[in-house]
C-alpha cells in the first residue's frame, strides 16, 4: 500500500498523459510523412538487394567510398532514365481527353466485335446469349465513368481547333468522339453535373509536382545505408543482453543471410522477365516506350504470386485495346 496515495494518482495521471500525447504525436508524424514511406522503403530495399555487389567491389580493391560512389550513380541514372520514360508517357491535358475518347470508342469496338452485335446492339452471337446479362452492365459502368464532363466537353471543344498553342485534335479522335456521342445518345447516357474549379489544369499540375517531390528522398535512403558500415546492425545488436547476445547475433545473420537471398532472387527473376518482355516486344514491332512500361510492369509484379500474372495479362491487354 503506497504512503501517499495522492502523488501516486498525480503519477499515473502524468504518465498517462504523456503516453497519450507521445502516441498522438507520433501518429500524426507519420500520416504527415505517409508520401515519404514508399520512396524509403525502395530506397532501402535497393541498398539491401546491392550490398553484397558492394562487398565484392571492396574484394576486388575498390575502395568503400568509390564504391559507394560508383553504385549511387548508376543507382541514379537508372532513377533518371525512368522518371524521363514515365514523363514521356504521362498524357497532357489534351492527351488525357484524347485518350479518354480512344479508350471509349475502342471499349465500345471491341465488345461489339466480340459479341457479335450490330449497330443497333441486338443480334448477338453465343457469347452475348451467355455472358450478355453480366457483361452489359460492366461495359455501361465503363462507359458512365468515360463520359465527359462539362468542364472536359468544353475545353475539347476549344482543343479542336487549336487551343493552348496545341495543334488541332486530328479528325480520325473527333471522328472516335461523334460516335462516342451517338453510342450516349441511344444508351441515354447524361452528364449528371458541372465539375468543380478543383478540375483546373494548373491545381492538378502543383499537385502532380508535389507528389512527384516526395521521390526525391529516395536516392539519399540508398546512399545512406550503403555508407552504413554495420553501426545499425551493431546498435540494435548492443541492445540485447549479454546472455542472449551470441544466440541473437546468429538468428540475426541467419535471416539476413535468409531474406537477402530471397530478395536477391526475387529481383533477378522480375529483372529478367521485365528484359525478355521488352525485348521480345520491341522486336514484334511494338514502339519501345510502350515495350519498356509493359515490359516493367510485367516485370515488377511478377513479385506478386498468381495476382502478379493476372495483372501483367491485364497491362498487355489494356494496350491490345488501346492498339490500332
Amino acid at each position: 500500500m503506497s504512503a501517499n496515495p495522492l502523488r501516486d494518482r498525480r503519477a499515473k495521471i502524468f504518465y498517462g498523459t504523456s503516453a497519450v500525447v507521445l502516441i498522438s504525436l507520433f501518429f500524426f508524424l507519420a500520416w504527415s510523412l505517409r508520401m515519404l514511406f514508399l520512396p524509403a522503403i525502395i530506397g532501402a530495399l535497393s541498398a539491401y538487394i546491392c550490398a553484397p555487389l558492394l562487398n565484392r567491389m571492396h574484394r576486388f580493391g575498390v575502395s568503400r567510398e568509390i564504391s559507394v560512389l560508383l553504385l549511387f550513380g548508376v543507382f541514379t541514372l537508372l532513377l533518371a532514365l525512368a522518371a524521363m520514360q514515365i514523363q514521356s508517357v504521362l498524357p497532357d491535358e489534351k492527351g488525357k481527353l484524347e485518350l479518354k475518347v480512344h479508350i471509349k470508342y475502342r471499349l465500345n469496338e471491341k465488345y461489339r466485335h466480340y459479341m457479335g452485335l450490330d449497330s443497333t446492339g441486338t443480334s448477338g452471337n453465343m457469347a452475348y446469349d451467355v455472358l450478355g446479362r453480366e457483361f452489359n452492365p460492366m461495359v455501361n459502368r465503363l462507359n458512365n465513368f468515360l463520359l465527359f464532363s462539362h468542364y472536359e466537353r468544353s475545353l475539347f471543344e476549344k482543343y479542336k481547333t487549336g487551343y493552348k498553342g496545341e495543334p488541332p485534335i486530328s479528325q480520325k479522335i473527333i471522328q472516335y468522339d461523334e460516335a462516342n456521342l451517338q453510342e450516349d445518345i441511344k444508351s441515354n447516357r447524361k452528364i449528371d453535373g458541372e465539375d468543380p474549379v478543383a478540375h483546373n489544369t494548373i491545381v492538378e499540375k502543383e499537385e502532380s509536382g508535389h507528389s512527384m517531390a516526395h521521390w526525391i528522398i529516395l536516392p539519399f535512403v540508398f546512399l545512406f545505408l550503403l555508407m552504413d558500415n554495420g553501426a545499425i546492425k551493431r546498435y540494435f545488436v548492443g541492445l540485447v543482453p549479454n546472455r542472449y547476445f551470441e544466440v541473437a547475433l546468429t538468428v540475426l545473420d541467419n535471416v539476413d543471410e535468409a531474406i537477402g537471398n530471397y530478395l536477391r532472387g526475387t529481383f533477378l527473376e522480375c529483372s529478367l522477365v521485365g528484359l525478355t518482355f521488352i525485348v521480345l516486344l520491341a522486336l514484334f514491332g511494338f514502339q519501345f516506350k510502350w515495350a519498356v512500361i509493359i515490359g516493367v510492369i510485367s516485370g515488377m509484379t511478377t513479385a506478386i504470386p498468381f495476382l502478379g500474372t493476372a495483372i501483367g495479362l491485364l497491362t498487355g491487354a489494356a494496350y491490345a485495346l488501346l492498339a490500332e
